[in-house]
């Protein structure tokens, strides 16, 4: 006789952050104008620069993989780079997951003076050693061809088939630029037109290939640029398109940051003329339609005092983490803060917690063969 058993088991899995015994909480110095990118479950920080403008050689990141309060994040050292003289104001993006791009910048020089920087380095972060700065390299890249001028002030982004593009930004170059790191080459892909040179404004590439332009001065008069009026490139059809945006009204700003969430580009902070309170500070652009939304942001306690700029956001399951910056009159602000973005709910929170653990329900059936009459 066969006996069918059945009984339910409950698997719960817990996410465990592993414990390295060569990682130990880093208290990284208040900066601004820093490149931050998102590798799997850490935000990788690089450069950036301190109250006296001189920039910083290290290299650390922010673990996502366990819980930590904005007083206390869990900042670890990735490696300090001792012939790298570290970047203010450049621009980065991450290809595949695993590799870092870092593009223009400025730099401090031996003699404690600055320069514009036309490099491009190379970070390949060994997210899985045990020891963290194993294998860890940066590397000035060498390209074939025309390449552009160095400038700050801009944003990159990367398209799906990891071609970087470059536009504006500081500097007396206002073609649109390609970049591919494997082969090594810099293009002009000479689209029919373009917007007015721009500086300090926001690129966020969506995943039908357009990159959106938000925000930003004109590098011509210094005068901010319609919000309203945004730009967009498409990197497959190499054209660039002007919409005007509807729905709030939005104060212009730059040197702000922006962040993609679904169909939803989120930007917070930056400079604006009179300056940006907690009230209006933040904003988020429908990319369908183009219409602004000015939403209340919750628990404003727990988000800066002083509205930051030159800082950057990154959104990770539905947490938006905002790292360093400044707020007028050029003050430094703290490291860290986090917004919950669930639900369009946009609530500073006092604490990051990572995504809750998960719990599978399992049912198993048991075969109990009985032995009965058998010799």
């Amino acid at each position: 006789m066969v006996q069918y058993l059945e009984s339910t088991m409950i698997i719960l899995c817990v996410l465990i952050a592993a414990k390295n015994t060569h990682a130990a909480i880093y208290t990284p110095g208040k900066r601004w104008g820093h490149t931050a990118n998102l590798i799997e479950n850490k935000i990788y920080i690089l450069g950036g620069a301190d109250a006296t403008n001189q920039t910083y050689q290290d290299f650390f990141y922010l673990d996502l993989s366990v819980n930590f309060t904005i007083s206390a994040p869990a900042f670890i050292l990735n490696k300090k780079f001792e012939n790298f003289t570290g970047l203010n104001l450049a621009t980065s993006v991450v290809k595949d997951n695993k590799s870092i791009y870092i593009y223009g910048g400025v730099k401090s020089t031996s003699n404690d003076s600055q320069e514009i920087s036309s490099a491009v380095f190379e970070i390949n972060p060994n997210v899985n050693s045990t020891s963290l700065t194993k294998n860890t390299s940066i590397e000035e890249l060498t390209f074939s061809g025309s390449e552009p001028q160095g400038r700050y002030g801009t944003q990159a982004v990367i398209t799906n088939s990891s071609q970087i593009v470059v536009w504006g930004g500081l500097s007396n170059d206002n073609r649109t630029w390609i970049c591919d790191p494997e082969a090594r080459t810099w293009r002009d892909p000479k689209p029919s037109k373009s917007p007015k040179p721009k500086i300090d404004f926001t690129a966020t590439y969506l995943p039908d290939g357009r990159v959106i332009y938000i925000g930003g001065t004109f590098v011509l008069n210094e005068k901010f640029s319609d919000i309203n009026q945004i730009w967009t490139y498409n990197t497959i059809k190499n054209e660039w398109t002007n919409y005007t945006a509807k729905g709030d009204m939005i104060q212009p700003r730059a040197k702000h940051s922006a962040v993609l969430d679904g169909q939803h580009i989120i930007i917070y902070g930056g400079i604006s003329e009179p300056l940006l309170t907690e009230k209006n500070s933040l904003a988020v652009l429908d990319t369908i339609d183009f219409s602004w939304k000015q939403p209340n942001i919750q628990n404003p306690q727990y988000g800066p005092q002083q509205v930051p700029n030159h800082h950057s956001s990154t959104l990770y399951n539905n947490q938006m983490i905002v790292t360093f910056g400044q707020a007028e009159p050029e003050k430094l602000v703290n490291s860290v803060y986090v917004m919950d973005t669930k639900d369009q709910a946009y609530a500073w929170v006092p604490s990051y917690v990572p995504s809750p653990v998960t719990i599978i329900n399992v049912s198993f059936i048991y075969f109990v063969q009985s032995t009965e009459g058998k010799t």
